[in-house]
């Protein structure tokens, strides 16, 4: 799990307990503090690991306040008691280079999704090699349903990637408007993604002509005007 306030990542095993690890790479970059979303534009210091997670046996994480992807084989992580900072650093490899901040990462076969928190947009790139922004497939892009996106994730079937989402540039701002919809989850079709985008051209041996901005659908379903306590609970545990 990620330790996002201590730039840090926390290993649990029932039998031997926590440990921990932090390296240079798990920490806010100083030039991608900065988030503008929607016109407005707030700072995170804070921004550490937020987004996780795992293909085969390789562990992907990425800072808030970052552009970059990094990885390391989980099997380095066995006995991470004995991991320090400059053992740690040495383990991490980069895994790629966006082009703007992102939030959650989520993954399917060799294929990692993302956000650009900028560009109110959902991205996906083939994992097996490192890659830069130029390597990134758009999947969607909305202004209104995509503002920030907090939650991401395949769900067990494989049929859907969902997509949480709020309004945090107004909430730091203090102009969160409660008679407004502010929190959302979408989802969108994996079919369709693998239909008219080539995110999994590398696992299918072919691709589509991608040159135009993908139509796929995203369906919003469900929304809430302010926020309630763990109100996903439900819908997460019925889809994972």
């Amino acid at each position: 799990m990620a330790d996002s306030y201590g730039n840090g990542l926390i290993k649990y095993n029932k039998y031997t307990g926590l440990c921990r690890i932090e390296s240079d790479f798990m920490k806010p970059n100083n030039a991608d503090t900065t988030f503008t979303v929607q016109n407005q534009r707030f700072h995170l210091d804070n921004g550490g690991i937020l987004g996780l997670t795992t293909i085969d046996e390789v562990l992907y994480y990425a800072a808030l306040s970052g552009h970059k992807i990094f990885k390391m084989n989980m099997h380095d992580l066995r006995n991470c008691s004995k991991l320090n900072k400059a053992k740690t650093n040495n383990l991490t490899e980069l895994a790629g280079t966006l082009s703007g901040q992102t939030g959650p990462i989520a993954s399917v076969q060799s294929v990692l999704f993302f956000s650009n928190i900028p560009n109110a947009s959902i991205l996906c790139v083939d994992a097996t090699k490192q890659f830069n922004s130029s390597d990134t497939k758009l999947i969607a892009q909305d202004s209104k349903n995509l503002q920030f996106t907090s939650g991401l994730k395949v769900t067990k079937s494989e049929e859907k990637l969902l997509i949480a989402t709020n309004r945090l540039e107004s909430i730091l701002g203090k102009t969160l408007n409660a008679n407004e919809i502010n929190f959302r989850i979408s989802e969108i079709s994996m079919k369709q993604i693998r239909k008219e985008t080539n995110c999994f051209a590398s696992n299918n041996n072919q691709s589509h002509d991608n040159e135009h901005k993908p139509s796929l659908v995203i369906y919003v379903k469900y929304w809430y005007s302010i926020y309630i306590i763990n109100p996903f609970k439900d819908l997460f545990e019925s889809f994972w």
